[in-house]
C-alpha cells in the first residue's frame, strides 16, 4: 500500500505554516508516505505583507514553495505534487489538477464569491475537495456548503474536532459525495497524521482525482505521542 498526504502546508507558502518547504518532505519521508499534495493558502495571507505585489508575483510566491519541495522531495524519493487551498471568508476548497499558470490567468480571483470560484476553477477541469467544512472559530461567521459544486469532502481532517468530522461526513453521505481524509498539517511531526492509502503508486494529482472520486482508498488515520 502506498500512503500519501492530501493537505498540508509550509511556512513557505503559508502563513499558519510552521516549517520550511524542505523540512515538511523531510517530515513525510520519515513517516513513510509516498507522497503529497503541498496545498498552500491562495489568495496568500495579507499578513504576510506582501499585498502590494503584482498579481503574477503572488502566485510565483506558492509556486516557489511547491518548486523548493518538489526539489527536496526528488532528492529523497517523496512524490510533491501540485494543489492550493482556496480560501473565503472561511469557506476553504482544497483545489486540485488546475496549475499555477491557470491562477495566473484569473488575477480577479480575490473578486469573486465562492461559487462564482468554483464554477470558474471546474470549467478549468479543477477537482473541489470542501476542506473541514463544518470548522467553528470566532472569525467565520457562517458555514458554506455548496454540495452542487463540490467534488468531494474532507470528512476526516487530523486537526477538526471529531463532532466537526462527523459532521463533514454525514453532509457527504446525505448528498453522495465522494470523501477524502488529510492532516491539514502545518508542522511537520504531529499527534495525529492522516491521508489515503491507495494500492498503487499514483503517477500525477490527477490519479489522486479518480482514486478519491471512485472511493478507491482507504482512510490512514494515526494518532500518537511525540
Amino acid at each position: 500500500m502506498f500512503l500519501y498526504e492530501t493537505h498540508c502546508h509550509s511556512a513557505d507558502g503559508s502563513f499558519c505554516g510552521k516549517i520550511s518547504a524542505e523540512g515538511l518532505v523531510e517530515a513525510y519521508v520519515q513517516q513513510g508516505y509516498t507522497g503529497i499534495v503541498l496545498t498552500e493558502h491562495f489568495p496568500i495571507s495579507s499578513k504576510f505583507g506582501l499585498e502590494d505585489l503584482p498579481w503574477e508575483k503572488k502566485v510565483e510566491f506558492i509556486e516557489n514553495s511547491f518548486f523548493r519541495a518538489e526539489k527536496r522531495g526528488k532528492e529523497l524519493g517523496l512524490q510533491v505534487f501540485f494543489g492550493f487551498e482556496y480560501g473565503y471568508l472561511g469557506t476553504d476548497i482544497i483545489t486540485y489538477a488546475l496549475s499555477a499558470d491557470w491562477l495566473r490567468s484569473v488575477p480577479n480571483l480575490k473578486e469573486l464569491r465562492v461559487e462564482e470560484y468554483m464554477q470558474l476553477a471546474h470549467e478549468a477541469g479543477g477537482f473541489l475537495v470542501h476542506a473541514h467544512p463544518f470548522r467553528a472559530a470566532k472569525y467565520i461567521r457562517a458555514i458554506r456548503l455548496i454540495p452542487q459544486l463540490t467534488d468531494a469532502v474532507e470528512v476526516v481532517n487530523a486537526n477538526r474536532t471529531d463532532f466537526e468530522n462527523e459532521m463533514a461526513r454525514l453532509y457527504a453521505e446525505s448528498y453522495a459525495l465522494p470523501q477524502s481524509c488529510g492532516s491539514d498539517n502545518h508542522v511537520g511531526f504531529n499527534t495525529r497524521m492522516c491521508g489515503l492509502l491507495v494500492e498503487e503508486r499514483l503517477s500525477s494529482v490527477f490519479d489522486l482525482c479518480e482514486v478519491i472520486r471512485g472511493g478507491k482508498a482507504q482512510f490512514f488515520d494515526q494518532r500518537r505521542e511525540l
